[in-house]
């Protein structure tokens, strides 16, 4: 979108041009000379001028070409539109004499050509006015000046706040966006653990977030043009329509934001390059304490001992897994465990023991569940399994399998002040629940798991009860067949 200041310029010398010659119908068109194009910017017709969108590809005009590019006036008939096209070179004072060529094509449908005496008044109205082109380039830049302060401004508040946002990413990306209005940003960040690249979002100018998580680049020279520039000594790399901006926190790269204007065809500015530059490091601040505080928030979701997600975690899992079960018809599944006689172990060994119970137990559990499954440390020695689109059957196949792998546990006791002749024997007791046949909401669901945990316990422990088996032996005690 062209600012005010360039509309009433080019109105004013099109006003002009229709004032002083015959000429009525004008396009204004900028060429894209990578493209090998012209792209309309402006229209004249019947006074009245706007914004115009259209492409004229000089491949295959090579007559067209050739004039421009030597700057001659061409005609240009097909049928009864006879096109005649003016071109001029404006070589920018702001920005380090930058050329900028438009092509002015007036226009007839008559099927007549424009006189010599037209064309050549057009060419001198033209030269005349664009003239004072630069001043506009000085409007633009003062304009340009006050808004980079607000940026500045604004763009420093933005990044202090993504800090302290839930989701920081998204705000930051959105302040840029907002900002600059690039077709589109892409941001990355390094993943040291994995020596990669990986990607975190990109957004458009449609202010449209879109996760590219999946996008992960091996940090191996060669692989990337990003990787490149990220293991390259470049404070900022521009390639046409595109800037890359590493991201640095004194000499140490975290990340890179990559913008580009590659739909649009707009070259970027360079006093947005420079500002791009000025910010990275603020950027990089931004997000590196937002990785920062996303880690305390996890690590605060998980038990230090066991390493498995807390209760409050847990509940939010949950709360996801149930509306997905409900929604799309699926299977869900509970198997809750109690380690037994958890309490004479500490007493017997002590509570450093107790703790090398729990993590032993906990890992293997990890081992053995699928990616999808959800343990928690719910409280104590309770841990509970949430299992996304898993029947009765299927839980009940996993807890035979936990509970003999968990027998098979040998707590090493050489590390502690013991005689020979004590050792660990662990087992536990556990309770299955299922939706949607044992409960038809969250809390009943949690409840009946408890009750077959319950029945197991009260039985002597070392053992697996499906509600489903506790709630017929109830049934069959209320019709006194037991």
């Amino acid at each position: 979108m062209s600012n005010l200041n360039e509309i009433n310029f080019i109105k004013a010398l099109l006003d002009d041009i229709v004032d002083k010659t015959s000429v009525k119908n004008i396009t204004v068109f900028e060429h894209i000379n990578d493209l090998n194009i012209l792209k309309a910017i402006f229209r004249y017709r019947f006074g009245i001028v706007s914004e115009h969108t259209e492409y004229v590809s000089l491949k295959n005009q090579k007559e067209l070409y050739s004039s421009i590019v030597s700057e001659v006036v061409i005609n240009i008939k097909k049928g009864k539109c006879v096109f005649s096209y003016i071109p001029y070179i404006y070589k920018s004072v702001i920005e380090n004499n930058a050329e900028k060529q438009f092509i002015f094509r007036i226009e007839r449908f008559d099927g007549k050509k424009y006189s010599m005496r037209d064309i050549t008044r057009v060419k001198k109205i033209i030269d005349l006015r664009m003239s004072d082109y630069y001043k506009l380039d000085f409007e633009n830049l003062k304009d340009t000046y006050s808004r980079n302060l607000n940026i500045s401004a604004s763009l420093g508040k933005i990044f202090a706040k993504s800090i302290r946002e839930k989701e920081g990413f998204k705000f930051m990306m959105r302040g840029l966006e907002n900002f600059f209005s690039f077709d589109r940003i892409r941001l990355y960040k390094i993943d040291e653990s994995r020596n990669s690249l990986c990607g975190v979002y990109s957004i458009d100018r449609t202010n449209r977030i879109n996760d590219i998580s999946h996008d992960v680049i091996i940090m191996k020279s060669g692989v990337s043009t990003l990787v490149d520039i990220m293991l390259g000594e470049d404070d900022i790399v521009v390639k046409n329509y595109m800037v890359y901006v590493p991201l640095k926190i004194d000499y140490r790269k975290v990340g890179i934001v990559v913008v580009d204007n590659l739909l649009s065809r707009i070259k970027i500015k360079t006093h947005y390059i420079d500002l791009l530059k000025s910010f990275s490091s603020l950027v990089a601040l931004a997000m590196e304490n937002i990785i920062l505080f996303e880690k305390i928030q996890e690590m605060s979701m998980y038990d230090e001992l066991t390493k498995l997600p807390l209760r409050r975690y847990f509940n939010q899992r949950f709360q996801e897994e149930f509306y997905r079960a409900s929604r799309f018809n699926q299977n869900l599944s509970i198997i809750w465990i109690d380690v037994d006689y958890f309490k004479e172990i500490n007493d017997s060994f002590g509570h450093q023991v107790g703790d090398v119970v729990l993590r032993e137990i906990s890992q293997t559990i990890m081992k053995t569940l699928r990616k999808i499954d959800f343990p928690c440390r719910y409280g104590g020695d309770e841990i509970i399994i949430l299992l996304p689109q898993s029947s009765n059957d299927d839980a009940y196949g996993l807890a035979k399998r936990l509970s003999e792998e968990i027998k098979k546990i040998k707590i090493d006791l050489s590390g502690f002040d013991f005689t020979k002749d004590k050792n660990v024997e662990l087992t536990t007791s556990m309770g299955i629940a299922s939706y949607p046949t044992d409960a038809k909401n969250m809390d009943d669901l949690l409840l009946k798991a408890d009750e077959a945990l319950y029945s197991v316990k009260s039985a002597g422990r070392n053992g697996i009860k499906r509600y489903s088996e506790l709630a017929k032996e109830k049934g069959n005690i209320n019709q006194g067949k037991i």
